[in-house]
């Protein structure tokens, strides 16, 4: 991971903050947060009112994944309600510093990973926030499935009708499938059972939904939350969204893949999204396709363990199916 491998000093951020400040701050404090292949994150305080704000920096100096992560973040800030840090600035010259780099606003809190167990009330009332949260998310809608890019292109009032909603999670699937294969941690028997599995979704997923705005990526490490000294705990937003269209069943199972809500979420979503019949069982489905991203994208054994596990019972509960 050489690629991340540089020093993130107070001199290389100062420059960076001069440009979206007109002037070079002091900078107090640099908090690493997160480490990918491509970038890291940097919580950042500056300035005598000791301001924080959060740094995303990659070596590249024309990175185009921390440009397209600070157009997507500022096009959901801007079409819809839901609570997303602010994008401050970005730059992807490499003329202000020799890489690229976006700053955003920092949430109050801290992420929901971290926080202190929360009492059953609290956690309830948390869950409520964000099951309203999402339903307001899930309102806006596109002529397309996709990312923000290819579902709302220029001409999107003159677009035409929808790519079926099994097609385009078929492609995303075996994309997926295909990525795992590469990490050789699945067997072939359980490759093979997912693809086959991947095929039928024509019937699994008979469904004309519009395309949905998500997030497409809540979790516990996701989802800021700032608990006051009485427990109480106030959703101060989410980070790191995916941003796609896409069938809003997919975030529901994603949620509850990872069991990060509770009844109390369902509750509040309901009162504006009707939940089709069926979800019980297609959200399985979606498991099968979120454990094959998981295992390509951290090549852990439990992830494949976990994935073998489940289409081995899916494909039992249907029966076996025929290529």
């Amino acid at each position: 991971m050489s690629g991340t491998s540089f020093e993130l000093t107070k001199s290389l951020v100062a420059e960076a903050l001069s440009a979206w400040l007109g002037a070079a701050p002091t900078v107090l404090g640099i908090e690493l947060l997160d480490r990918s292949d491509h970038m890291l994150g940097a919580d950042i305080t500056y300035g005598e009112e000791e301001k924080r704000v959060i740094l995303k920096i990659a070596p590249d100096p024309h990175d185009l994944q921390i440009g397209a992560e600070f157009a997507r973040i500022q096009f959901m800030r801007e079409a819809t309600q839901f609570p997303l840090p602010q994008g401050h600035y970005c730059d992807l010259s490499g003329t202000v510093i020799p890489h690229s780099y976006a700053i955003y606003s920092r949430l109050e809190g801290v992420r929901l990973i971290e926080a202190p167990t929360l009492s059953p009330g609290a956690r309830e009332g948390l869950d409520r926030q964000m099951g309203r949260a999402v339903a307001l998310l899930h309102k806006y809608r596109a002529p397309r499935f996709g990312s923000i890019g290819e579902a709302l292109p220029p001409d999107a009032q003159d677009a035409p009708e929808a790519t079926e909603w099994w097609l385009w999670f078929q492609q995303l699937t075996l994309q997926r499938l295909e990525a795992a294969r590469a990490t050789q941690l699945l067997d072939e028997q359980t490759l093979e059972r997912a693809k086959i599995l991947a095929r039928h979704f024509r019937t699994i997923f008979a469904t004309r939904t519009k395309p949905t705005l998500i997030h497409g990526n809540i979790w516990n490490g996701s989802i800021v939350v700032d608990v006051d000294d009485h427990g109480a705990a106030q959703l101060s937003g989410f980070i790191d969204p995916v941003g796609i269209f896409a069938h809003p069943e997919m975030e529901l199972a994603n949620l509850d893949l990872w069991q990060t809500v509770g009844p109390a979420f369902f509750e509040e979503y309901r009162e504006a999204h009707e939940i089709e019949d069926g979800y019980a069982r297609r959200k399985f489905i979606y498991w099968v396709s979120a454990l094959l991203n998981q295992v390509a994208l951290y090549g852990k054994k439990e992830y494949a363990a976990a994935a073998k596990t489940l289409v081995d019972q899916v494909w039992t509960a249907l029966g076996g199916l025929r290529g």
